[in-house]
């Protein structure tokens, strides 16, 4: 009697193990593994950087030259179309903070923004007057938005713009040239994409700007007295690369 009771109390305890066993042990076949899911890469646009540009830009003119009206004259200085290519280079550096890029850059372009105009007197002396910007440069600030890889960002600082102005007489006098320079604002606003160290450009920067003359006469071929040359601004669009260290 005893050892029948002690065989029920033995299976009683086995029963009892295997039941509390049971369900952990199903818990731990049916519980799924979940990987770590490791954390998206976030393109980091904190650096130098230097590359180089080109595109087309476009220059308003004002004024009027020989104003006394022999032998070509007078000539709206308004009519001139002062616009061509222009290639140039930059550097700067940009430091991001969150979402937000700020950055610093300095320009300088060479331009081939010109037009001319000609006249002609009954005596067929030939007048030709050529209005140039040969020469572009800017420091500036930039505030971006970067959204991974891709980033907007306008721009504002100090432009500068290098203008010629040219007066062909001829046969009877020759060539005469004079030259100015301007500072003022450069503001814009651009989207940049980049790739791996490489970043690629679209912007467009506009020069706030106006060099220009006025004449005492006879400065150069058929200049009167109270003669203007001058631009009011210079608008340029440009595709650029640069690389990022």
């Amino acid at each position: 009697m005893n050892s029948r009771i002690c065989k029920i109390a033995k299976l009683a305890v086995l029963g009892a193990a295997v039941g509390f066993a049971g369900p952990s042990l199903a818990a731990d076949v049916v519980e799924p593994y979940v990987a770590p899911v490791a954390a998206p890469v976030v393109y980091d646009w904190t650096g130098v950087y230097i590359g180089i540009h080109g595109g087309y830009g476009w220059a308003e003119t004002d004024g009027v030259f020989d104003s006394g009206g022999v032998p070509g004259g007078p000539y709206n200085i308004g009519d001139f179309d002062t616009n061509g290519g222009i290639l140039g280079a930059h550097a700067g550096f940009n430091w991001q903070w969150n979402n937000i890029v700020f950055g610093i850059e300095g320009d300088v372009s060479g331009g081939w923004l010109d037009d001319t105009l000609q006249g002609a007197s009954p005596g067929a002396n030939t007048v030709n007057i050529t209005s140039e910007v040969d020469l572009l440069a800017s420091v500036r600030g930039r505030l971006g938005f970067a959204a991974d890889n891709v980033l907007f960002y306008g721009t504002l600082g100090a432009g500068y713009a290098d203008y010629e102005f040219t007066s062909v007489f001829d046969p009877l006098v020759g060539v005469g040239s004079v030259s100015d320079d301007d500072w003022g604002l450069a503001f814009g606003g651009g989207v940049e994409y980049a790739w791996g160290n490489w970043l690629f450009r679209l912007e467009g920067i506009h020069y706030d700007v106006e060099p220009g003359f006025t004449f005492a006469g006879g400065e150069v071929p058929d200049a009167d007295a109270g003669d203007t040359v001058f631009v009011d601004g210079v608008t340029t669009v440009r595709l650029g690369v640069s690389y990022k260290f």
